[in-house]
């Protein structure tokens, strides 16, 4: 352990602040929107950099379906002529080159409030208005769920009104990734638009006072680019290939300081700082610059987790994102984190950081490309405290998020270097623990607790009693297999690399099963919507069959599909239980 806190020590004392803010200046000057020359200019100078370091980056090039929103013109017909500062938004339907005129009706409505695979609406405000070949004016910040809503309403168009002065930049589609067949039905097909939050005001008073006439016009560019994906490797000295990786989008919106030229600054310094210590690692390290991540919804991550699966399946520990570091204000983390990954990542916090921080699991956004693939994500996002965030998704809660205010004046020099510093000690903890870092008894307290909900929901009319069982008799099994690895860490001799050797690859597999049957609802080889839902979400619905509303055959066919899904997730742990008590077995525990 001393050994280890000193390697830390050293490593940690070669991150150069001149460094990371070198790089930050350089990103500040240019937009790095994906598909276009700025992206191409920011990726000849990742690459530039790496070169210097030492390390030869590889660059996968690959067509993806993205969207860039162009311009917005709104303009107030009646009752009042004036013409309204908007913007579209990615995905987003483009209108005519003339525009569309119509009458605009405020709607007081969340949109759907069901994964959109379910097709499940919040329909009550839209019951009581006549939306249909009209705009409607909602607000909040655009997304897919308020849009999807005002296009089941059969809406012409929707205008969002931001909680901001001014409209943040947004994607409003919940397809993750290039769309597939399956998926790409959900592309909306109405046109949308944001205003500032005083001109949202004033439209949403107008239509208050009576009827509002407006014409819209918006282009949205929609359709193939070829995308650059540049990734570092650092090799450690496992024989095995094992590798910790690290990602963060270098796409941005306008110069996009502080998501995400920040993160690419300290991406460039892990690199750096990792490869002057190669020699010091035992698993290998691969570092990422995600693009396609605003007009491609994470297509940059999701087409590596397609296009890379087998290494990825074989080889990966875990994932850590890094997007949005360096803010100023930020003084606290919110840690978002798989179970598994917990215990390891909040020691780290407490013994580099010393600051605050709020523990969560990782919420469906970012470039979480990989739960299906079933490996621990880990997210430590640098944060203002509660009280002085903006409603917003990134940036540390500034109110700058998406706009063309995300400018050098946001990022903090001190900022950056702290956070730099804990995600290199989080990815270095992970590269040279003797023993994969996990403790899959809290994974499985997750899958008791989430299965106790269910039993609840479903008041009887469902039984998850054996799934239970199982993932009790996991965590028994899970905590005496921990136990094992800890004894084993202070072992030596070809025996004992035997076993370590052992229960690493246990690890890995088990994280591969228990993984996507606890956080998806499609499985290990496609990608759920980009919209937050509960843990084993497939079995979600079971509440609506106490709830009295189905007919007879959407009874049955939800308990087909219910049935079919309790299959799936008493599978996962039973091929855990086999993994751990093989392993120990094999390591004569």
């Amino acid at each position: 352990m001393r050994r280890t806190k000193e390697l830390r020590r050293i490593v940690l004392g070669d991150v150069s602040g001149e460094e990371l803010w070198k790089h930050i200046e350089y990103f500040s000057k240019i937009v790095r929107v994906s598909g276009t020359q700025g992206e191409r200019e920011a990726l000849e100078y990742i690459c530039e950099n790496l070169r210097s370091y030492g390390i030869d980056p590889e660059v996968y090039e690959f067509d993806s379906y993205v969207s860039i929103p162009v311009t917005a013109e709104l303009m107030i017909l009646s009752p009042v002529t004036k013409a309204i500062q908007a913007i579209t938004h990615s995905f987003a339907a483009p209108t005519s080159a003339d525009g569309i005129e119509g009458h605009l009706v405020f709607v007081e409505s969340e949109g759907r409030t069901e994964d959109p695979l379910l097709a499940s609406i919040n329909a009550e405000p839209y019951s009581k208005l006549d939306v249909e070949g009209k705009m409607t004016l909602v607000e909040g910040i655009a997304s897919p769920t308020k849009l999807f809503a005002a296009e089941d309403a059969h809406a012409a168009a929707q205008i969002h009104i931001s909680s901001e002065p001014m409209p943040h930049e947004m994607i409003v589609t919940t397809i993750w990734g290039t769309p597939t067949p399956s998926s790409a039905g959900r592309i909306p097909r109405i046109p949308a638009a944001s205003v500032g939050e005083q001109d949202g005001r004033f439209l949403q008073d107008l239509c208050r006072k009576g009827t509002v006439r407006i014409r819209l016009k918006t282009i949205v560019d929609t359709g193939w680019r070829k995308l650059a994906l540049p990734v570092a490797t650092i090799r450690g000295r496992d024989g095995a290939g094992h590798f910790v990786l690290i990602g963060g989008h270098y796409d941005s919106w306008h110069v996009g300081v502080t998501d995400n030229a920040t993160g690419d600054a300290t991406l460039l310094e892990i690199a750096r700082v990792m490869q002057k210590h190669r020699k010091a690692l035992h698993r290998s390290v691969k570092v990422a610059w995600w693009p396609g991540h605003s007009v491609g919804r994470f297509s940059g991550s999701t087409w590596f987790a397609d296009n890379l699966f087998d290494d990825l399946n074989k080889h990966a520990v875990a994932y850590v994102n890094i997007d949005s570091p360096g803010c100023k204000g930020n003084t606290m983390y919110d840690l978002e984190v798989m179970a598994e990954a917990s215990a390891l990542t909040t020691r780290v916090v407490k013994e580099v950081t010393h600051a605050k921080f709020k523990l969560s699991r990782p919420g469906r956004w970012g470039d979480m490309s990989f739960w299906g693939l079933g490996f621990p994500s880990i997210e430590c996002m640098s944060m203002a405290q509660p009280d002085n965030r903006a409603n917003v998704g990134g940036s540390g809660g500034g109110w700058w998020w998406h706009t063309p205010e995300d400018t050098l004046d946001k990022a903090d020099y001190d900022v950056e270097v702290r956070d730099t510093k804990l995600n290199l000690a989080i990815v270095l903890a992970i590269c040279n623990a003797h023993i994969i870092p996990w403790n899959f008894g809290e994974l499985a307290e997750q899958y008791i607790r989430n299965l106790n909900e269910l039993q609840s929901s479903a008041h009887g009319h469902f039984d998850f009693e054996q799934l239970t069982a199982k993932a009790r008799q996991l965590k028994t099994q899970g905590s005496r297999l921990r136990r094992a690895a800890l004894s084993s860490e202070t072992e030596e001799g070809k025996a004992a690399e035997k076993k370590v050797a052992q229960i690493n690859e246990t690890y890995l597999r088990l994280s591969r099963v228990l993984i996507p049957a606890l956080f998806t609802r499609t499985g290990r080889y496609d990608q759920d919507p980009a919209i937050q839902g509960p843990l084993l979400p497939s079995l979600r619905d079971v509440a609506k069959l106490a709830s009295g509303k189905l007919t007879a055959d959407e009874r049955g066919f939800l308990l087909t599909h219910l049935v079919r899904e309790r299959n799936r997730t008493s599978d996962a742990l039973n091929q855990a239980l086999l993994l751990v008590r093989d392993c120990l077995a094999e390591i004569k525990c």
